[in-house]
């Protein structure tokens, strides 16, 4: 399993916007995407004015990931995306170990 790191650094007033369109938008057409498992927005903790949100998704294999990274629609996600972030930065990493604990 490998995970893509999306941090998307925000123009200002943007925060609304974007985190909106990855919930309708992006998230929604990633999940229908073979070897898609999950994904996770994470903003800082109570600071609803950030200029910094991360979308990380959680994919079965880097053949899966890089096939919806070629798509169409994801280049036209991105696009989208880029006329309201001032950057986003990707990092792809395996997930090399997960813990599960019964409570």
């Amino acid at each position: 399993m490998i995970t893509n790191r999306a941090q998307l650094n925000l123009k200002p007033g943007q925060y609304d916007v974007v985190q909106e369109m990855v919930g309708e938008i992006w998230l929604p057409v990633m999940s229908k995407q073979s070897g898609f498992v999950q994904a996770v927005m994470l903003t800082p903790l109570n600071d609803d004015s950030s200029d910094v949100i991360e979308v990380v998704s959680y994919w079965e294999s880097e053949e899966h990931w890089r096939a919806w990274a070629v798509l169409p629609v994801h280049h036209e996600i991105r696009a989208r995306f880029e006329e309201i972030v001032e950057s986003i930065k990707g990092n792809v990493s395996t997930v090399s170990q997960t813990w599960n604990f019964d409570n």
